[in-house]
């Protein structure tokens, strides 16, 4: 006998036939499967249950485990604090507090050209370069870069950037007023520091050191201020500079803040007494 598909094709009915004897064979074999899906059951939730109250007792440390990162974190802190600050001298502490006081005078930047007293000459107290916030806080420790610079760049002149001046003879009244020359002359006389910024070189940067930035590749700095007797909540230390752009001097900026170039620190032993400007040259 034969059938006929939905197509008008014929099907043999002993295909029929075998897929009525597969079915009644599933039939036949879904009460093993359910009754054994049950027992899987079961016997997982003894396990779980009732398993613990018979399993010998763990043994649980004492110590909390503290994730990776509050570790990391609370090594970081622990290193923060138990870096011992360095212990600065007087001297420095005096230069780093004449920096601070000039913020009350509320300095405007000119690199104006002024005729000034030697020695110890200075412009009017209101106005000013980056270089003059150096000149004024070495000052209070009995340093004058006017003289100083005055007279090494008569008996060095081979030291300094004559070049960059058409005047090519000495000028106390903005010699030492020039960054350049400050760079150049602090390159012999005082001791040179870490440039380097990072986590462990902030401590180098002490109080009363005095920084130069560059913010090219030029062969001298472009910018100088003073390490302040502050640190943000990071420890990088502020300073104090007279920037060209900015309206007044100020404290607010980092040693951070512009590619350090140069970073020196002076000594007493280094330098002479200031003397006392008079009136003439």
């Amino acid at each position: 006998m034969k059938g006929k598909n939905i197509d008008g094709g014929e099907v043999k009915i002993s295909v029929l036939r075998g897929v009525t004897r597969q079915r009644r064979r599933f039939s036949s074999l879904w009460p093993v499967l359910v009754y054994g899906s049950l027992a899987g059951i079961l016997v997982g939730y003894w396990q779980h249950v009732f398993s613990p109250l018979f399993a010998a007792p763990e043994t649980k440390s004492t110590s909390k485990a503290t994730s990776p990162p509050l570790a990391a974190l609370a090594g970081k802190v622990a290193e923060f604090v138990g870096r011992p600050e360095p212990q600065i001298t007087d001297f420095q502490r005096r230069i780093a507090e004449a920096a601070e006081i000039q913020l009350a005078s509320e300095t405007r930047y000119s690199s104006d050209y002024f005729r000034i007293a030697y020695p110890g000459g200075d412009v009017p107290s209101h106005v000013g370069t980056g270089a003059d916030v150096i000149v004024r806080s070495l000052r209070a420790v009995g340093i004058d870069l006017q003289r100083e610079i005055h007279e090494d760049r008569k008996q060095n002149p081979h030291h300094y950037p004559l070049k960059r001046w058409k005047n090519k003879e000495p000028d106390p009244n903005i010699d030492h007023r020039r960054l350049a020359n400050v760079y150049a002359y602090l390159l012999q006389h005082a001791e040179r520091v870490t440039t380097h910024v990072d986590d462990s070189s902030f401590v180098h940067y002490q109080p009363g050191d005095i920084v130069m930035w560059s913010w090219g590749i030029g062969e001298y700095p472009d910018h100088a201020g003073i390490v302040s007797l502050r640190k943000n909540t990071d420890g990088v230390p502020y300073v104090i500079d007279l920037h060209p752009k900015a309206s007044k001097i100020t404290g607010d900026n980092l040693v951070t803040t512009w590619s350090v170039r140069a970073h020196f620190r002076v000594h007493p032993k280094v330098f002479g007494p200031v003397q006392q400007a008079h009136n003439g040259l």
